[in-house]
């Protein structure tokens, strides 16, 4: 059918009407009947069918499933199931689309309701990103429903699974080497957050190349940024890292804040540590 044709079956204008209509100085009439005929894109809570790998009566269910044998040995291996600020569950699909085969990161809303999640690459078969978003959805803050108010600071994660283990961390579904921008959605929801002091903790700056011009880039923007102390930050890429090799279920709010700079002396004295890596 013809796009004109189509404008007039769906407005029940005539010909004559419709071509006036687009002769006329306004084509208001024309654009809400186009505005309203827009596909309105409908996107499922979580992916078809999430099985909950916290729920041992599901895992029980699927035990015999190669799949979800993979991902609870895992989640285990990374102690995602100890970890002290894990979600309330995890989840993967066998079904899915988009989704399947891959750890599904579940994030709240300050009501706890789920308003987006992160899948995660578990198996080396798998060609896709190391994460991906849910289509068609704004980003939002993981960790933002198990703030604890009375702490004083927020701890700020690239991604989620490092988030899990400190208390107050928040993720925000990933940055880059450029100036970071929150989505609209993320900049409401640290409103709810906006009394807290914050400190952004990256992947060590001794290891990580985009870690490092992040680093510089936040200082430069007036943030509080961890630094990671050498001892640690050579031999470990992030937290989670850190974490699995000690037996640990979360690092101290104090360790990092400890480590952590800002102000004006904290440009110089971060290129003074990591000026060679930069070049």
């Amino acid at each position: 059918m013809p796009p004109y044709q189509w404008v007039r079956a769906v407005s029940g204008m005539s010909h004559n009407e419709l071509q006036r209509d687009l002769e006329s100085d306004t084509y208001e009439s024309l654009m809400v009947v186009l505005d309203a005929e827009k596909p309105k894109i409908r996107v499922p809570t979580l992916p078809e069918d999430s099985i909950n790998l916290f729920d041992p009566i599901q895992v029980k269910y699927y035990e015999k499933d190669p799949t979800v044998k993979a991902a609870t040995e895992y989640i285990e291996h990374r102690r995602l199931n100890t970890a002290i600020n894990r979600p309330d569950a995890l989840y993967i699909s066998l079904k899915d689309r988009f989704s399947s085969n891959r750890l599904v990161i579940p994030f709240k809303d300050t009501g706890g309701k789920i308003v987006f999640y992160q899948t995660r690459k578990i198996f080396d078969w798998d060609d896709k990103p190391n994460y991906l978003s849910k289509l068609n959805s704004d980003k939002t803050l993981y960790g933002i429903d198990k703030i604890d108010e009375r702490m004083d600071t927020v701890f700020l994660f690239e991604g989620p699974i490092d988030a899990c283990f400190v208390k107050n961390g928040i993720g925000v579904a990933g940055i880059n080497r450029g100036h970071f921008k929150l989505t609209v959605t993320q900049q409401e929801q640290m409103k709810s957050i906006q009394l807290f002091d914050k400190i952004w903790v990256l992947d060590s700056q001794w290891l990580d190349d985009t870690s490092r011009v992040k680093t510089q880039s936040l200082l430069e923007e007036g943030e509080k940024v961890f630094i990671w102390p050498k001892k640690w930050g050579k031999q470990f890429k992030d937290v989670n890292e850190m974490c699995v090799h000690h037996g640990l279920d979360q690092i101290s709010p104090e360790f990092i804040k400890k480590n952590s700079i800002c102000g004006e002396n904290s440009i110089l004295r971060f290129k003074m540590m990591f000026g060679n890596h930069n070049q």
